[in-house]
């Protein structure tokens, strides 16, 4: 006897990880703004790889120490403007922020322990990455110790 996968067997297994993604790397929605933010562990972060193609523009997050080494960070604040209208704000989950915009020029101030930066990004139609980085704080050694 022959046993036959039916079309709708077959589209529910293909289903399963794009559901197990959406799982683990929720998409948000602010007025018409999409965004993923997250990045924490190693399946979360490979989740939002998967999903970089699909969001045109792609942030990641990281304290530089001392020794050159990124940490990664989240709990950055960033806004998002086009022409001084505020399209988003969100304190990142993760280290990774991925945000579905039209094509055309957005200022982007991503700020971390009070310290803000600017940049103006062109987004285009290809997906594009943007890192930010701040230096970790100078540990202070205690004398007394």
């Amino acid at each position: 006897m022959k046993h036959m996968t039916s079309p709708l067997a077959i589209l529910l297994l293909l289903a399963l990880p794009t559901a197990a993604i959406a799982d683990l790397a929720p998409v948000h929605v602010n007025d018409d703004v999409h965004y993923v933010s997250g990045g924490v562990g190693l399946e979360e972060s490979s989740a939002i790889e998967e999903m970089r193609k699909d969001y045109p523009l792609s942030m990641v997050f990281a304290e530089t120490t001392s020794n050159g080494r990124n940490q990664f960070l989240h709990g950055v604040q960033v806004e998002i403007r086009r022409d001084s209208a505020l399209l988003l704000e969100v304190y990142t989950a993760g280290p990774y922020l991925l945000v579905h915009l039209p094509p055309g020029d957005y200022e982007v101030t991503a700020s971390h322990r009070g310290v803000p930066k600017t940049q103006t990004i062109k987004v285009e139609t290809k997906p594009m990455q943007v890192g930010w980085t701040w230096p970790a704080p100078k540990q202070v050694l205690d004398p007394n110790r």
